[in-house]
């Protein structure tokens, strides 16, 4: 079966397809430098490059955030648009967990992994994340805090990757946090995506529904 992932959650949009868990091809952009309604024809392209068509396509995962609202909804659309004919399944997936596991997946990086995003309005969220011997285990799922309560919330001394760190880094320095931060722009992939996905499905785990993940409540 073919499993085509989007990620598209961050400033960094990405594709990938997998047979039977093996990797079958992947594209990466810049999505400053586009639209997002570009992908709506990338993705016919990069499935002919492959040798494929929608009808060949047994899966659908798009990363559904914690991220940009707009790129979330986009690569939604387009999956759904492409698996409506047949009634292909389209699943939803963690892009926080997806970043965790691009990183926990190097057996160089620490065991444990927090993941820190900017929620907008003083807060921010955060999630944590451990790479077990069956793969990576969720230790808490993404969730809003104050960003003065961080302190309290992160573990001492954990390594700690955000997708925000941009927007966030004056504040994290500030609070002169006792982590180990990646100071740097970190982004989920559509190949590890597709990597964790059937990972989920090997251990039977339930993925998300294919809807973004909010954490502000609707105002």
């Amino acid at each position: 079966m073919y499993r085509l992932a989007i990620e598209m959650s961050t400033a960094a949009g990405s594709l990938a397809l997998a047979r039977d868990g093996k990797l079958h091809g992947e594209r990466n952009w810049q999505q400053q430098e586009r639209p997002h309604q570009i992908l709506f024809g990338m993705l016919p392209d990069f499935l002919r490059v492959a040798g494929l068509d929608a009808a060949d396509i047994g899966h659908y995962v798009i990363g559904v955030g914690p991220g940009s609202f707009s790129g979330i909804r986009v690569a939604l659309a387009a999956a759904n648009g492409l698996a409506l004919p047949s009634k292909v399944r389209v699943n939803g997936l963690s892009s926080a967990a997806t970043l965790a596991w691009a990183a926990l997946r190097a057996k160089s990086e620490p065991a444990e992994i927090a993941i820190i995003g900017d929620a907008r309005r003083n807060r921010c969220w955060v999630a944590h994340y451990r790479r077990s011997s069956d793969g990576l285990e969720t230790l808490a799922e993404p969730a809003l805090h104050p960003l003065e309560a961080l302190d309290a919330v992160l573990p001492k001394r954990i390594r700690v990757l955000s997708p925000d760190w941009g927007r966030l880094q004056t504040v994290l320095d500030a609070l002169a946090l006792d982590v180990d931060l990646v100071r740097d722009v970190c982004t989920p992939t559509a190949t590890a995506m597709v990597e964790l996905a059937e990972q989920y499905a090997r251990r039977q785990l339930p993925l998300h529904p294919p809807q973004p993940i909010y954490l502000h409540p609707p105002v």
